[in-house]
């Protein structure tokens, strides 16, 4: 009765992937709202923002300017001899 429970390959990955939490967590809002203890609003914004944080696209280039960036290795290289020559 207490032994271990098996999970499947199947259930570990889907313990580990970020697809799962996600949908796990708009399922939480979604409950909420239904149960009248977090206004649509504000069930809204929040998995708004919480794919916004998971599925961003990448960020602007801080040395080229371009998103995504174009050339990483180049950048990468001038943004550390700009940190080397103290420009920052």
């Amino acid at each position: 009765m207490n032994a271990p429970v098996e999970t499947t390959a199947e259930a570990a990955a889907l313990a580990t992937d970020f697809r799962f939490a996600f949908l796990c967590s708009t399922a939480g809002h979604y409950r909420l709202v239904r149960d009248g203890h977090e206004s649509l609003n504000d069930g809204f914004d929040a998995v708004v923002r919480l794919h916004d944080a998971w599925f961003a696209l990448d960020p602007e280039c801080t040395v080229c300017g371009l998103a995504p960036c174009q050339s990483p290795t180049f950048c990468n290289s001038c943004r550390k001899a700009d940190y080397r020559r103290g420009r920052r």
